[in-house]
C-alpha cells in the first residue's frame, strides 16, 4: 500500500489546539496509510513554538518550518529529510489560503480548505468547507486534555 503525504497548512497555537488536533486524531482513525507533514506559514499571531509543540503531536510525522516553507515554495527545496511520495494532498487548516494553493502548485496534489467561514479563492481548490458545511471542529471534537500552555 503507497504512503500517501497529507500536507496540513496550520500556523497559530488557537489553530494547532483547536483544529489540528481533532484532524489528526481522525486521520489516525481511517485505514489510509497517511504519512502527516504540517506546514507552518508566516503568521503574526505564532508564537515561534508551533514547530515544537507539532512535533510532539500524535500522529504528526514531519514539521516544516516557517523558513522551510518559504524555501520550498519559492525555489521548490524541501529540506533533506522529507523524501516526497507519489501522491499528496495539501489541506488548509490556517494561515494564508494563497499559500495552500502555492504548496498545491509546488507539488501538484489537490488541496482541500477549511475554515471557520472565510471563502476565498474557491475555485482553486478541489474542496472548501466551512463549519457550516461540516461542524465546527472547535466544539464538535473538544478534547478535554490540554496542551501545555508554556509550550506556546
Amino acid at each position: 500500500m503507497n504512503v500517501l503525504d497529507l500536507w496540513i497548512t496550520v500556523n497559530s497555537p488557537g489553530e494547532v489546539s483547536g483544529w489540528l488536533r481533532p484532524v489528526l486524531q481522525e486521520v489516525q482513525r481511517q485505514k489510509q496509510p497517511w504519512r502527516v507533514i504540517i506546514a507552518l506559514p508566516p503568521c503574526r499571531y505564532a508564537s515561534g513554538r508551533e514547530a515544537d509543540v507539532c512535533r510532539k503531536l500524535a500522529g504528526v510525522d514531519e514539521v516544516v518550518n516557517t523558513k522551510e516553507l518559504q524555501e520550498f515554495l519559492w525555489w521548490g527545496s524541501l529540506p533533506q529529510r522529507i523524501q516526497r511520495q507519489q501522491q499528496s494532498l495539501v489541506l488548509f487548516l490556517g494561515g494564508d489560503l494563497l499559500v495552500a494553493l502555492w504548496l498545491k502548485w509546488r507539488l501538484s496534489c489537490p488541496a482541500v480548505a477549511y475554515t471557520d467561514g472565510r471563502r476565498q479563492w474557491t475555485s482553486r481548490f478541489d474542496a472548501f468547507v466551512t463549519r457550516k458545511d461540516i461542524g465546527d471542529l472547535r466544539v464538535d471534537s473538544i478534547d478535554t486534555t490540554p496542551l501545555d500552555e508554556k509550550d506556546f
